[in-house]
């Protein structure tokens, strides 16, 4: 098969009031547009930065990395450079990591793990709309991990 003999399928575009309102989705829409689709994208942090892809499969979509994206974008969005990065994302899930890590050996539950001290970090514009969330997730994760 050719690309000229190559017959598009017919695509359903939802329509974008179905996406207005996403209190918990506070990204702006982006799209690329190739023949007659239109590809949504998001495009946040400094356009200097460096790039992540983060794909989804169907019928998903990118509201799926709601939480994931400010943790890989310090300050979400903000201007930053390398040595933030390693220290408000890498430098945090490292800190977090460990002191979940040591509630897991220590027996503990996933209260505890709610209870984190992480008021290095409260700095951040997510901080704490993300805090309780990261340190239930990273919990159970990690207590998954270790059976």
């Amino acid at each position: 098969m050719t690309l000229e003999t190559l017959v598009m399928t017919d695509f359903i575009r939802t329509p974008e009031q179905n996406f207005a309102g996403l209190d918990d989705f506070p990204f702006s829409a982006n799209y690329h547009s190739w023949q007659d689709l239109r590809l949504h994208y998001l495009d946040e942090g400094p356009k200097d930065g460096p790039v992540m892809l983060l794909a989804h499969g169907m019928p998903t979509w990118s509201y799926l990395y709601r939480d994931m994206i400010p943790l890989l974008v310090p300050g979400h969005g903000g201007p930053t450079d390398i040595e933030t990065v390693r220290t408000y994302t890498q430098g945090y899930l490292q800190y977090l990591t460990a002191r979940v890590q040591e509630i897991l050996d220590a027996g503990g539950g996933l209260a505890q793990a709610y209870e984190i001290d992480q008021s290095d970090y409260a700095h951040l514009n997510t901080f704490e709309e993300l805090a309780v969330k990261n340190a239930g997730r990273l919990f159970q994760t990690l207590e998954m991990e270790s059976f």
